[in-house]
Formats: C-alpha cells, sequence, structure tokens
C-alpha cells in the first residue's frame, strides 16, 4: 500500500497555481466513521454551514447567521463565557474563517446575544468537533516530526484540516501536503509525506484514502457548499 501511495502521490502533485518554481500540491482525503457525535441543530428552518460553529436561516428580512463564539465584556473583549451570537448578514464567508468577526459583520440592530454554559448541547457538540479536530490535528504533526528534519529546516508542509460530512456520523479528514519543487529536497519530502499519510491511514483503519491535484471544497466542506446550494435554491425562488 505505501508504495502504491507514494507513485499515487508522485503523479498527483502539481505545482502551485501553475508556475514553475511553485511549491508541489495536492491533498489527502479519508473518511473516518464516528456514530457518537452529539450533533445539533438550533431548530427548524436553519442550515449548518460550518461544523459545531455556524448556522444560516433564511428570513424575510436577510439571511440570519448564528455563530458558536463568546461574550463580550463592557470594554469589548472577550469573556470565558461561551454564547450563540446571531444575526442579519450576508458576510457568511468572513464570520466563519475568524469567529470575533461576528461583532463586526452581524447587523448590530438584528443582533441577539444568548449565554451558552457548558452543560448546553450546543457547546458540547462544539467541544466535541473541537476535541476530534485537535487530536487529528496533533497527530499529524507528531508523525510529521518524528520523520521529518528539524523543524527551522523542514520543506515539507502539512496542513490537516476537519469538518463533518453530511451523513452527520462521519468525518471528512484532509491534509494538504506541499512540498519544495527543488529536485534535491522533493524526494525526501514525497518519502516523508507518503510515511505520515500511511500512518493516518493505518491508525485509523480507512480502506482508501483519495489523492486530488486542487483542495476539492465540496468534498472537504460539504456542509458548507450544501449549504450553499439551499440558500441559493431560497433565492431563486424569492425572484
Amino acid at each position: 500500500m505505501k508504495r502504491s501511495l507514494y507513485r499515487r502521490l508522485h503523479h498527483t502533485l502539481h505545482p502551485y497555481l501553475g508556475h514553475r518554481t511553485a511549491m508541489r500540491v495536492a491533498t489527502a482525503v479519508f473518511t473516518v466513521p464516528d456514530p457518537d457525535v452529539p450533533r445539533w441543530t438550533p431548530g427548524p428552518g436553519w442550515i449548518e454551514m460550518a461544523t459545531g460553529r455556524y448556522w444560516v436561516r433564511a428570513e424575510p428580512e436577510g439571511e440570519r447567521g448564528l455563530l458558536h463564539t463568546w461574550t463580550l465584556d463592557a470594554h469589548g473583549h472577550y469573556t470565558d463565557q461561551p454564547a450563540l451570537v446571531s444575526g442579519v448578514t450576508d458576510c457568511h464567508a468572513a464570520i466563519v474563517d475568524k469567529a470575533h468577526r461576528a461583532y463586526d459583520y452581524l447587523q448590530a440592530g438584528t443582533m441577539r446575544i444568548v449565554p451558552c454554559p457548558t452543560k448546553h448541547p450546543a457547546h458540547q457538540y462544539w467541544q466535541y468537533v473541537e476535541a476530534f479536530t485537535e487530536k487529528f490535528g496533533r497527530q499529524v504533526k507528531q508523525l510529521h516530526n518524528a520523520v521529518d528534519y528539524p523543524l527551522g529546516y523542514r520543506t515539507l508542509y502539512l496542513q490537516p484540516r476537519v469538518e463533518l460530512r453530511l451523513d452527520g456520523r462521519s468525518w471528512v479528514c484532509s491534509v494538504e501536503v506541499a512540498l519544495s519543487p527543488e529536485r534535491s529536497y522533493y524526494w525526501w519530502d514525497l518519502a516523508r509525506a507518503t510515511d505520515v499519510l500511511s500512518q493516518l491511514v493505518r491508525h485509523y483503519r480507512v480502506p482508501h484514502i483519495a489523492l486530488y491535484c486542487e483542495t476539492p471544497y465540496p468534498v472537504t466542506n460539504p456542509l458548507w457548499h450544501r449549504g450553499w446550494a439551499e440558500l441559493d435554491a431560497y433565492r431563486a425562488a424569492r425572484v
């Protein structure tokens, strides 16, 4: 399996944005079953756009986003009190990318802030997602550290990501891979990347790992793309 993965990865890698001197990039994707995900929803009409942290609902006055984030104190600083913050917005991507932007991109007159104690099912869902995400990222880092140069001399970059699949009972785990374009480093990076990916496959006992030239966002972010399709259908129906 390792030799096959090595060959497949070599044939999948390509220069970033087509530039001859750019890093050689690819994305590896596999599925991890998890029937114990404590999924939560704000209620009817809400569409989950980002796992455990962002939902959208179409309303007559506009699209309302709801984010799992933190409350602010009187000075505008974050507290340690989790909250569900909602409001009408057309900047969904900006809010998902950085949670603190909720207070800037949600319309102030429509904003609602609801405390979310640790026993709240929304917070428990978010914590479960965070725990799995951190565990996966930590494992990729540990495997990388075990096979590569010390950090300051490293030419191989691995970026792990996790999102929930549409079935709600399995994770789509992806690793964006970037290798040096220099021949003296490329083959070393290819061997190290293969080592890490093959060990991940064995650890999670997955039967198949898919490799893509470009990051397949509809695959790696299925909730986001399904959500946009539903929002587009709603917008089309209102025209």
